[in-house]
């Protein structure tokens, strides 16, 4: 496997697919990105027709509309530079800061963060099956990156800054702990 990684033009390229009038619904490139990192961390295996139909809101007929597939070819490269990214143990660059915005809803990371979040609602039985304890404190950062929560402990991190950056600054390490986790059983002491 080689890293495939997307020139400046091939992300230009996917950011235009995800806005244009056939994909309504679909994420823009964070929530994208980290939809597929969700994808690569996931305890689970989704096949390329059917993440490709739930990412961009589609049903799989419409996966083979010429222009579609030909756009998704570029999100399967996506996919595979992430996968090796994992693989191979190298440093996986966010699209995003790892801040959010004043405007929360207009934040990159936080776009990023429910993409990610979205791969863990398809199946969040396996997710925390293999240590429950362990994988809620290590999707603690995206959880409150993304904004998807009611817990008031987990709102007081949003209410202190400092403490909040400092949980953000995690997401790096906690995504490849939560790999490792999902493929060894266990996370090499730090």
């Amino acid at each position: 496997m080689e890293n495939n990684a997307l020139t400046k033009d091939e992300v230009a390229e996917i950011e235009d697919f995800l806005q244009s009038e056939e994909l309504s619904d679909a994420h823009d490139y964070f929530g994208t990105h980290g939809f597929i990192c969700g994808l690569a961390v996931s305890p689970v295996g989704v096949g390329d027709d059917n993440w490709l139909a739930i990412l961009l809101d589609v049903d799989e007929k419409t996966l083979s509309n010429p222009t579609i597939e030909a756009n998704c070819k570029q999100l399967v490269k996506l996919k595979k530079s992430i996968d090796y990214s994992f693989y191979h143990n190298e440093k996986l660059f966010l699209p995003c800061p790892l801040k959010l915005s004043t405007e929360p809803d207009e934040s990159p990371l936080r776009s990023w963060a429910i993409g990610f979040m979205e791969t863990v609602f398809l199946d969040e039985e396996s997710w925390y099956e293999v240590d429950e304890e362990t994988v809620a404190q290590l999707l603690l950062p995206i959880i409150l990156a993304s904004g998807l929560h009611e817990d008031p402990d987990i709102k007081k991190y949003e209410q202190d800054p400092k403490l909040g950056k400092a949980i953000l600054s995690q997401i790096p390490e906690v995504i490849i702990d939560l790999y490792i986790l999902y493929r060894s059983g266990s996370i090499p002491d730090q």
